[in-house]
């Protein structure tokens, strides 16, 4: 079984930045489109930040998420 690693990104792909990596069993579930993640997932509770998932990237071993802060207003 090949364990998937999976990379979470600010921005759109070709000018992301990087916020952090984690296993994926780091998930009980793969985060779709429009779900929200607090991260970085092993932060402290002060340094993390809520992001909206906008798109999923899928290449060999590593699956890429593109996030967008998540605005508490909305």
């Amino acid at each position: 079984m090949t364990e998937n690693r999976i990379n979470f990104y600010l921005g759109k792909p070709g000018n992301e930045d990087w916020i952090c990596s984690c296993d994926e069993f780091d998930f009980m579930s793969e985060p779709c489109k429009g779900d929200l993640v607090w991260l970085p997932l092993d932060g402290k509770d002060e340094d993390r930040e809520m992001y909206v998932i906008m798109q999923k990237y899928i290449s060999g071993d590593e699956i890429s998420y593109f996030c967008k802060p998540y605005n508490w207003e909305d």
